[in-house]
């Protein structure tokens, strides 16, 4: 996982004090000292262009194996927050879009204010999906203390920011009212942040697969991923993979005229054709066969079909939206799914298992219990402890189990009107660990560790980014991931 630092040059970069003495070195170059990066994007404006060279020509002087990439910004206002903001989404997604899965650091030592702020709004919102570190002076340390510092914006310290994203000509719609439409309950950080990734992905108009556990609410995403989708609302196809047949394909997915077989007696739209300018939504598409996936991809590539008797074939615009609770690259690694096909939908959101936001529980079956009650007209609630025992369940069917069984204890505890953990009829099943099927080739050591990474990657991603976080959950101290990190970066 390359890690990118992202900064504005300032007037300590690269060296401050008299230079006809040892000049300390600036903030820059301080957070590529204690920072391990491999590469340093360096966004230069007119007034501090020359500062941003020399710093670009001191940190390949100073760390030869990092690469710099300067970004010009045309600031001609640097104090302006509307146009900082708008300079920084272009660049990012410049940047964002030359980098493989990608760890971003912004540093905001260097720069105005306004660039200060601007990079926190940034980062806080979700739109740019980084760890923002600070450089302190010198005076302000203790001894031994790092002059590089994290600064956690998603600690309780620091109000939680919802971004509004355009949905249409006259229309702004938040996260939070998005959620409230469509019927997406929880607020649990990592919640959150899944809900955010999907709303800024859908923004700017990506194919997006949807991972994650069957019950997790994948449904409910691409609801959210429509609303946020630069095109016609409500403009939805939907498509089961797993009832594509090699028999029918071509007539489902992409149309066919009247004759072209025996019993087209009119002409036909498919999928493809239904979902021009709007989204189409591939539902299980782990479970499309081998033989079937190169069809869809040609009609992936190229953005064009070709209707059965069609002579000629036809242009459409769609987004596509996929989703399965498969393992795809366990299935490319066998062979059952092919890697360009996978590589089509390079943003991918994992939307986490319900155990994984235990807050978000009590939230859920209140509101579950409460739907009940208003169906039915009974004033029914949980004890505390009814809620504890729900949050300590695994729910190994995540949101819909869960609703199921705030369902049946409702139905079940007839006359009582507050319903007790032992009134909660729980399913005692436990989610099962995948374990590998040992054979000729299998290596015991690369299994585990790659089940070592995953483990941290999962901390990582749950404490956004912050390894003292991470390191907390996993039962390590911070320096032994970060000493992982980097004999895992080494390897690679």
């Amino acid at each position: 996982m390359p890690r990118t630092l992202l900064t504005f040059a300032g007037s300590h970069d690269p060296y401050h004090g008299p230079e006809d003495g040892e000049r300390p070195i600036g903030p820059i170059l301080t957070a590529i000292e204690y920072g391990d990066f491999e590469r340093v994007v360096l966004i230069a404006t007119p007034k501090m262009s020359e500062r941003t060279y020399e710093t670009e020509v001191a940190i390949n002087e100073r760390y030869p194996k990092i690469g710099t990439y300067l970004h010009e910004l045309d600031l001609k206002d640097p104090t302006n927050y509307a146009t900082i903001i708008a300079g920084l989404r272009e660049i990012f997604r410049e940047v964002d879009e030359s980098i493989t899965d990608p760890e971003y650091v912004v540093a905001t030592a260097s720069g105005t204010p306004q660039m200060h702020a601007c990079w926190l709004l940034l980062t806080q919102s979700g739109e740019i999906p980084a760890t923002v570190i600070q450089t302190h002076p010198p005076q302000f340390l203790q001894p031994g203390e790092s002059p590089v510092k994290i600064v956690d914006i998603g600690s309780p310290e620091f109000p939680r920011i919802n971004p509004g994203f355009t949905v249409g000509a006259d229309e702004e719609l938040s996260i939070g009212e998005a959620c409230r439409k469509i019927g997406i309950i929880g607020d649990h950080p990592l919640f959150i942040d899944t809900l955010e990734k999907a709303a800024n992905l859908a923004s700017f108009d990506q194919n997006i697969l949807l991972l994650g556990e069957n019950g997790s609410g994948k449904e409910l995403f691409r609801k959210l991923i429509a609303a946020f989708a630069k095109r016609p609302k409500n403009h939805v196809e939907t498509v089961n993979c797993a009832g594509l047949t090699e028999q029918l394909i071509d007539g489902q997915l992409f149309g066919y005229t009247k004759g072209a077989f025996t019993g087209a007696i009119k002409d036909t739209k498919g999928h493809f054709a239904k979902a021009d300018q709007g989204v189409l939504f591939l539902d299980e598409l782990g479970e499309i066969p081998v033989a079937l996936q190169a069809k869809l991809l040609r009609a992936i590539e190229n953005g064009e079909i070709q209707p059965l008797g069609e002579a000629a074939p036809v242009k459409v615009d769609v987004m596509l939206v996929a989703a399965t609770n498969r393992d795809l690259t366990q299935m490319v690694e066998d062979g059952d799914f092919r890697m360009d096909l996978y590589q089509r939908f390079a943003s991918r959101i994992t939307i986490p298992p319900l155990r994984d936001r235990p807050s978000d529980i009590p939230l859920l079956a209140n509101f579950f219990l409460d739907q009940w009650s208003r169906r039915h007209d009974r004033g029914k609630s949980f004890t505390p402890s009814a809620l504890r025992a729900l949050q300590e369940h695994p729910w190994v069917g995540n949101v819909r189990e869960l609703q199921s069984t705030v369902t049946n204890a409702a139905i079940n505890s007839r006359g009582k009107t507050t319903l007790e953990a032992d009134d909660i009829p729980f399913d005692r099943l436990k989610p099962k660990p995948y374990l590998p099927t040992p054979g000729p080739g299998f290596s015991m050591e690369n299994y585990l560790q790659e089940q070592k990474r995953l483990i941290v990657q999962r901390a990582l991603e749950q404490a956004n980014g912050v390894k003292a976080h991470a390191a907390a959950n996993l039962g390590i101290t911070p320096q032994a991931i970060g000493q992982y990190l980097k004999r895992n970066q080494d390897s690679e």
